[in-house]
């Protein structure tokens, strides 16, 4: 089983990852299911409601979201 805050630190890479320049203010996440490593899993996210919000999520290999989360970046 993967540690939900590891997960959730991979969120937040994924945000260092894909904008550099930008700085993470605000983040919070919250688990939903378990994420088992014996499978493989994948870290996304997308635009939020304005240029500062970011949705964050994580899903398991059958495409169902493990943890959730949503970051405030300046």
């Amino acid at each position: 089983m993967v540690h939900g805050p590891l997960l959730a630190t991979l969120l937040l890479d994924l945000v260092r990852r894909e904008l550099p320049d930008r700085t993470v203010e605000r983040f919070r996440f919250r688990a939903l299911r378990p994420t088992f490593d014996s499978s493989p899993f994948t870290v996304e996210g997308a635009p939020g409601d304005d240029e500062r919000h970011l949705r964050l999520w994580a899903t398991d290999n059958r495409g169902q979201v493990g943890v959730e989360g949503e970051a405030w970046i300046r």
